[in-house]
């Protein structure tokens, strides 16, 4: 039996041979010969009003001879997922956003390197502590011996790691990094 396609661009027709037990994957397989369109998956053919489906058959959506079939690309787009961060970059977000001070008097929240709080209804108090971690566990209070900031882990001191590389070594240790 002849199908008729229409094209993407709707000026072009095509004519094309088949048989009622074809299935809709080989269908799309010869408007891609005739119109040398793009990839198979991008295809879509609609007929009534209905996307076909690539493992059914001809038959199966009774399309009858000279029937016309509309072909329509498939179109990328829209919102999209959402942006993947990478776990080791989500692991350190959650480990700075917690470097924070908190006023044992107002529990202000206060910037890591704080020395007295910010509010007046305290009286810009010293006594601060440091903010629980994610974990529940206090932080492990370090100050850096460059900066004179304070920080959790040590290998983030270059001069820490390097008294831990020089000290392993005049041991006649190999180094063993934690």
């Amino acid at each position: 039996m002849q199908i008729f396609v229409n094209s993407v661009s709707g000026n072009n027709t095509v004519s094309l041979n088949v048989e009622s037990s074809d299935s809709i994957e080989q269908l799309k397989a010869l408007v891609l010969e005739k119109t040398h369109a793009a990839d198979v998956e991008e295809m879509r053919l609609v007929f009534a009003g209905k996307e076909l489906e690539d493992h059914r058959e001809v038959a199966d959506y009774r399309i009858q001879s000279e029937s016309t079939l509309d072909l329509l690309m498939r179109l990328r787009g829209g919102r999209g997922s959402l942006p993947r961060i990478d776990p080791n970059l989500l692991v350190l977000a959650q480990r700075n956003n917690q470097k924070k001070m908190i006023c044992r008097k107002c529990y202000a929240r206060l910037d890591i390197r704080a020395k007295n709080c910010r509010k007046k209804k305290c009286g810009h108090s010293n006594q601060l502590r440091s903010k629980a971690t994610l974990n529940g566990k206090q932080a492990k209070k370090l100050n850096c011996l460059e900066t004179r900031v304070m920080i959790l882990d040590e290998a983030e001191c270059a001069i820490y790691m390097a008294r831990r590389f020089h000290s392993h070594h005049e041991n006649g240790m190999n180094m063993v990094m934690r």
